[in-house]
């Protein structure tokens, strides 16, 4: 996927209300205690310890779960 690509699908998602999480290692957001790992929203940054795919989808169910 190209970034083009995911900005498109972000603003897209953005669009119809879908809550994102994406948990990102990039060296950015020094200010975080996690530094460098953290997580997105769309309008925040959190800390966020290393976490693998499975426990990000376990997160993202009880996301979805709290909303039903």
């Amino acid at each position: 996927m190209t970034d083009r690509y995911l900005i498109k699908l972000e603003e897209k998602i953005r669009e119809i209300g879908w809550i994102i999480r994406r948990w990102d290692s990039a060296p950015h957001h020094r200010e975080l205690n996690s530094f460098p790992f953290h997580v997105h929203t769309f309008e925040e940054v959190f800390e966020s310890k290393r976490i693998n795919l499975l426990q990000a989808i376990d997160k993202v169910t009880e996301i979805i779960l709290q909303s039903i």
